[in-house]
């Protein structure tokens, strides 16, 4: 399996915006030091890393006048700019070059992030067979998953999980330091912590009771893979209620 970081890139030339400095100093870190976070929890869940040139929101400017795009907790999960149409147009022209046979894997854009929004708008453009996850941890939160659902014809997916998968799963969300720096979680706390937020997260209330899952989505396309152990149904509001408040 091939993980494609596409927002993967350095800043631009010139100093920092105020938004995206504290956004390092809460993260201690820069792009370099996430990248290499990123080809670290993907070794430990064997998948390629790969990374796009393209900047983070945080640090894209406006070509023409310089402004930030994205100045602001809130604009990062606003609206996507106007001059970031261009954005989109290059990720299609990239996606399209991707061996139509392999699966594209994209965000469902579930608490609205711009970086998000742009993949899927790009992916969506391609007009191909694509599979959606739910962007973690914003999916957490019931309200965020139901409004990335409110339009089109759901199916979702949802893949039984072993104890092996939540471990491996708990580790990779521990292999990126700069999100725990965020969450202040500390050290001893961490790895219980994260295998709890991994459960909860993967929890899935059905007719035999609760069983750890991890769920994906489409818009009714026939899946070429042959059957596993998974379960498809269409998507209901109690589905998205029960799964994503069982604790």
């Amino acid at each position: 399996m091939q993980a494609i970081t596409i927002f993967a890139g350095d800043p631009p030339p010139g100093p920092l915006t105020p938004f995206a400095q504290s956004l390092h100093e809460r993260w201690q870190a820069a792009p370099a030091d996430r990248r290499a976070e990123d080809g670290e929890a993907l070794r430990l869940l064997g998948a390629q890393a790969t990374h796009w040139p393209y900047a983070d929101a945080v640090y894209r400017r406006h070509p023409i006048t310089g402004v930030a795009l994205y100045d602001s907790e809130e604009s990062i999960f606003g609206g996507v700019a106007e001059a970031d149409a261009s954005a989109i147009e290059s990720l299609r022209d990239r996606l399209k070059r991707i061996d139509p046979s392999a699966r594209l894997i994209v965000p469902l854009t579930a608490g609205h992030h711009v970086d998000h929004q742009i993949v899927r708008a790009a992916a969506e453009s391609v007009r191909r067979s694509l599979i959606y996850y739910e962007d973690y941890p914003y999916a957490e939160t019931p309200e965020k998953l139901r409004a990335a659902l409110q339009s089109g014809a759901w199916e979702s997916e949802l893949v039984l999980l072993a104890d092996e998968a939540i471990r491996a799963k708990a580790a990779a969300i521990l292999a990126y330091r700069s999100l725990a720096n965020e969450h202040v979680l500390q050290e001893r706390e961490r790895d219980g912590t994260a295998r709890a937020r991994v459960r909860r997260a993967c929890r899935w209330t059905g007719r035999s009771g609760r069983a750890p899952v991890a769920r994906y989505r489409s818009s009714g396309v026939a899946d070429p893979r042959p059957p596993g152990r998974r379960i498809t149904h269409p998507v209901q509001t109690s589905e998205v209620s029960e799964t994503q408040s069982a604790s």
